[in-house]
């Protein structure tokens, strides 16, 4: 028994010495550092210039290089702003087809020569209605809902913003008067009452302050995104499409994920499959994840 207490005791002090001589060994790295480091501001900023430079070499040579293996895809979607009505009613025809000439980097065999010079006969047509006035919000489906609910949110903030203001003048002026008369013993449950009011009120500013403020549906890339696609909808349905070459592109490109998080959603129901079922079903697996994700999808 003291056997063990006393080995227990110098494993504890082995370890407490470890610790200190790494804790030194740090303290003496930081000092040499701090006596050969930048001390200038002009010197702070070649170290920190230094240490993102690989970073940055690293996004030229695949993505700015022309050898580079993201080169033709940057292209690509650069090239795709053509499809963007809110861009392309500010650019020049000669403008726009520097971008159509372009869209061939998607690897659609439908992108022909012949294809991309459809496009571009099509194209002064196209400016004409990107051009055009169009009601945003009564020609989209869903989009007066949508511009009703950003309304609400606005309301509703601008209501815990008064509050805030209020509460806080009153706090000041009870301060003020409780200053300037002999102060009564304070309250314990009014403090600690008052305490979580404060509490909840820094909840809600923080709720609405680390999300993007959406002022209007311009500022929300997936609302903005959902209303061009209904814009083209308007110019491409049957039986009386404006538009033929175009399409066709539009509906290829809007295939073209700029992210995995579509993959990483299908990866996720295959996981929650396999939970469910186990690996014994493998023949069902297709079946069921094209089932769970159609299901979703709409389709």
């Amino acid at each position: 028994m003291v056997k063990a207490a006393k080995a227990a005791k110098a494993k504890a002090a082995a370890k407490v010495a470890g610790a200190r001589a790494a804790h030194l060994e740090r303290i003496e790295q930081h000092a040499q550092w701090m006596a050969g480091g930048p001390r200038t501001q002009a010197e702070f900023e070649e170290h920190g210039k230094a240490a993102v430079q690989p970073a940055l070499d690293y996004y030229t040579r695949r993505f700015n290089m022309v050898d580079g293996n993201m080169y033709d895809l940057k292209r690509a979607f650069r090239a795709a702003k053509v499809f963007d009505p809110f861009v392309l009613k500010g650019m020049t025809r000669a403008q726009a087809e520097l971008l159509i000439d372009d869209l061939w980097l998607f690897g659609f065999t439908e992108f022909t020569p012949a294809f991309i010079s459809g496009l571009k006969s099509e194209l002064p047509a196209l400016m004409k209605h990107a051009q055009a006035l169009f009601d945003w919000t009564r020609d989209i489906p869903g989009a007066a809902a949508y511009d009703a609910t950003l309304k609400r949110k606005a309301a509703r903030k601008a209501a815990l913003k008064a509050k805030a203001v209020a509460k806080a003048a009153a706090k000041a002026a009870a301060e003020a008067a409780s200053s300037s008369s002999a102060a009564a013993p304070p309250d314990e449950d009014d403090d600690e009452e008052d305490e979580d009011d404060d509490e909840d009120d820094d909840d809600d500013d923080e709720k609405f302050s680390l999300k993007p403020e959406v002022k209007k549906w311009e500022d929300d890339p997936t609302e903005k995104a959902r209303r061009i696609w209904e814009w083209w909808r308007h110019r491409v349905k049957p039986p009386l499409p404006s538009f033929i070459f175009w399409a066709t592109a539009v509906r290829l490109v809007a295939l073209v994920q700029p992210s995995s998080a579509a993959v990483e959603r299908l990866f996720s129901e295959l996981k929650l499959i396999l939970e469910q079922v186990g690996r014994g079903l493998t023949k069902t697996i297709q079946g069921r994840l094209m089932a769970r994700y159609n299901t979703r999808a709409g389709l």
